[in-house]
């Protein structure tokens, strides 16, 4: 397979999001419970996917209500074999969670200085650093210019008798070794601009996507498949005055988690 050498036929996007729609099928079984969250949902700490599965509670009307999410590896194997524990979390609380979320980010997303929050929180430079490193490669490779130049211009003398060859030689070495320190700083710039021009086009890119969910009042498979790539939920702990707690970790695409 060699990539980027036509046009797609499909958008690389939309074909991503049928494979993860394909991946993470599912079916309505007797509980009635549609398991959009399929494929998506994982434990945070060992990484092993997280399945639905009925409550010991008292039955409730809405089939949401009476599911779990459960480490596929503890209800496996156990917790002897697996390490794990079952990690559960209803489904009701990662709906919700989720939901009001997305609302938030798009909420967020009509505010001009979200972006610029978003880079600040994915990046590992800020715009002052960024537009520092600009400044410098600009001059590197000014001098890359000039160095040409100098050799050229000393490829000559010596050529002519200006210049011996124990001067050219002494000269030449030294312009080689500031080229080679100067190519080796250019490309170091070039691979960290590269990544924040990254960083602050796939800021764009979720602004753009997360602003069609604005006022978003129901969750499909298709809508979290477009905006999340994994959900991580960790297990309880409690915090200093003994209230227990449990952590839900969105990973957005383009972005990742903020």
């Amino acid at each position: 397979m060699i990539k980027n050498t036509h046009e797609p036929i499909i958008p690389p996007e939309e074909f991503e999001l049928v494979q993860n729609l394909i991946t993470s099928r599912r079916r309505t079984g007797k509980s009635g419970y549609d398991n959009i969250f399929a494929g998506i949902i994982k434990r945070a700490d060992c990484g092993y996917a997280m399945s639905a599965r009925h409550t010991n509670r008292t039955k409730k009307p809405e089939p949401i209500q009476n599911m779990a999410y459960t480490c596929n590896n503890y209800a496996t194997f156990g917790k002897e074999t697996s390490g794990c524990t079952g990690h559960s979390m209803d489904a009701f609380d990662v709906y919700n969670t989720v939901l009001a979320d997305i609302n938030k980010q798009a909420e967020c997303a009509y505010n001009d200085n979200y972006i610029n929050d978003i880079i600040a929180k994915t990046s590992e430079i800020r715009n002052k650093e960024f537009n520092a490193l600009k400044k410098e490669l600009k001059q590197h490779n000014s001098r890359l210019g000039v160095l040409d130049a100098l050799f050229a211009k000393l490829y000559e003398d010596n050529a002519s008798g200006k210049v011996n060859d124990y001067n050219y030689k002494k000269l030449s070495d030294k312009y080689e070794s500031e080229q080679s320190a100067l190519t080796v700083r250019i490309s170091e710039i070039t691979k960290i601009l590269n990544a924040e021009s990254d960083k602050r086009l796939n800021a764009e890119l979720f602004i753009s996507e997360i602003k069609k969910y604005t006022h978003l009042t129901t969750l499909t498979a298709e809508i979290l498949n477009r905006l999340i790539t994994k959900i991580t939920v960790s297990e309880k702990y409690k915090d200093i005055d003994g209230e227990t707690h449990q952590d839900i970790t969105i990973h957005y695409k383009f972005i990742g988690k903020i």
